[in-house]
């Protein structure tokens, strides 16, 4: 669906609230963890390739963010955060950040170091919270939120609309191909669900009128019943065959 002015509002707001909180600087960084022991449950940490110093304005950009669930000396227990990136599908809800969108994604255990990825500390998920919530635009973001999630809503409705009005054209010519199949015991014609309602039957039989020439054929050598034939032409007159 395409992002609505109000949504693309918001997410422009979270994005920058969320940049505002690590301001760039030439001496900034991120402290790098090197044992679990460093860490405690809720910390918020970044995962990173070892091949570049990392930095704030980087770890915003390019870094996977995690929350930590729990950790020993080697490794640690890490649940995938959702960050703001400047589209409205990309932007969480900034007054609960760092809390799971879902359920779908179970936490990870992973080592804190390997050869390819490095992990840093970046604070506690408390922290960061009580940072996004007293930013100076956090009120206006809240605003253009509701309003985006009310669009969101409405869009989802609006879409559930044409989906229902679109099943309601095609159930009785879903059950016209399954009633041919029940009077000829033949798989005369295939079904598709989905893509375009002109297109939703196919196969030999489905152009040039050749189902009826081939349903005159069946009642000829005596395989349908006048009733049944008369029958199977109705379903051919829902298809539009």
């Amino acid at each position: 669906m395409t992002a609505t002015s109000a949504q693309h509002r918001a997410a422009q707001l979270a994005h920058r609230m969320f940049a505002d909180l690590w301001p760039p600087r030439p001496d900034a960084h991120i402290v790098e963890v090197t044992e679990g022991r460093q860490l405690r449950t809720d910390d918020l940490v970044v995962l990173y390739s070892p091949h570049q110093p990392l930095t704030p304005e980087r770890a915003l950009s390019r870094a996977s963010w995690r929350r930590v669930d729990s950790s020993s000396a080697r490794t640690v227990l890490l649940r995938p955060v959702a960050v703001p990136e400047g589209t409205w599908d990309k932007t969480p809800d900034m007054t609960v950040f760092g809390e799971p969108w879902n359920d779908l994604r179970s936490p990870a255990r992973m080592y804190v170091t390997t050869a390819n990825r490095r992990m840093a500390r970046v604070g506690t998920l408390h922290e960061i919270q009580a940072r996004i919530t007293s930013h100076p635009d956090f009120g206006e973001w809240q605003q253009a939120y509701t309003v985006a999630e009310d669009d969101e809503r409405a869009q989802r409705r609006q879409t559930q609309a044409l989906l229902d009005a679109l099943e309601e054209t095609r159930a009785p010519r879903r059950a016209a191909v399954r009633r041919l199949h029940e009077i000829t015991g033949q798989n005369l014609l295939i079904w598709r669900d989905f893509g375009q309602l002109d297109r939703s039957v196919s196969g030999w039989l489905a152009s040039d009128g050749r189902l009826r020439v081939y349903l005159t054929g069946l009642k000829g050598v005596g395989a349908l019943t006048e009733d049944q034939y008369r029958e199977a032409l109705k379903c051919a007159d829902t298809l539009g065959l």
